[in-house]
């Protein structure tokens, strides 16, 4: 007997995606405990599944995934800063400034809809320990992660954090500003480090996501040579309506 017509036909693997959500749907949106939920489909391209979201209650989020290539970038970047503020590399005991500069930074931000650990600052604190010391995204990288320090007071006002995807790529894990330092070139200063630091890996391509509603943040990654190459979904199901709430105080 031919094995092959043991074999049953199976459906698409779309289909069984949106089977698999359905139930998981069922499951925890009939769950009294369960009062958020959050999902970013970075592999299904934006729209895919849409429909079955929004049938769901959940608010979906278009997110873009933008990459660089290092090559040709040889040279260290040369810049100045003011003469209070240094820039150095990450420390361990830097987490809990981190986490400080994180939910000031996202306060009325797009992304703290989309993310709430950013509207606490025990949530940031978690949301770092996740990056730092779990791995949620990639294998940490310290050589690549850079924080600009006022030296007034040690307060961290910037700060840029990197990881290793893979042995030739490097993905920017988290990237803010202390509003007051906004407009200042900060930003432009810790990418072109993080590019160069992770060229010293052996990196050969970066990569990040933003919000496809921050505008400000796409024309700054382009400036630095990022390019955009898919879009996909993040969504947030939140019982009781306070993700409308939470949406209104930020538009």
């Amino acid at each position: 007997m031919d094995s092959s017509s043991e074999i049953p036909d199976l459906p698409p693997a779309s289909l069984i995606e949106q089977i698999l959500l359905r139930h998981l749907f069922e499951l925890l949106l009939n769950s009294p405990g369960v009062e958020r939920i959050e999902s970013q489909l970075l592999l299904h391209a934006s729209g895919f599944h849409a429909d079955l979201f929004n049938e769901s209650g959940f608010t979906l989020f278009k997110r873009i995934f933008m990459v660089q290539s290092l090559d040709g970038r040889w040279s260290e970047p040369r810049f100045t800063l003011p003469e209070r503020l240094e820039l150095r590399s990450w420390r361990e005991e830097d987490l809990p400034a981190a986490a400080q500069l994180i939910c000031n930074s996202y306060e009325a931000h797009p992304d703290s809809l989309i993310n709430d650990q950013y509207r606490s600052l025990h949530g940031s604190m978690r949301f770092l320990n996740n990056i730092v010391h779990y791995s949620g995204c990639g294998n940490f990288s310290p050589l690549a992660s850079q924080g600009i320090f006022d030296r007034r007071n040690g307060e961290m006002i910037a700060l840029v954090l990197g990881s290793r995807i893979s042995q030739h790529s490097g993905h920017i894990t988290q990237l803010c500003v202390n509003s007051a330092w906004r407009h200042q070139g900060l930003a432009h200063i810790l990418l072109s480090m993080a590019a160069y630091r992770f060229l010293r890996l052996g990196t050969a391509r970066i990569s990040l996501t933003v919000t496809g509603v921050n505008a400000p943040a796409i024309a700054l990654y382009e400036s630095e040579g990022y390019h955009q190459e898919h879009t996909f979904d993040a969504t947030v199901w939140q019982r009781k309506g306070v993700l409308s709430f939470l949406s209104n105080l930020i538009a």
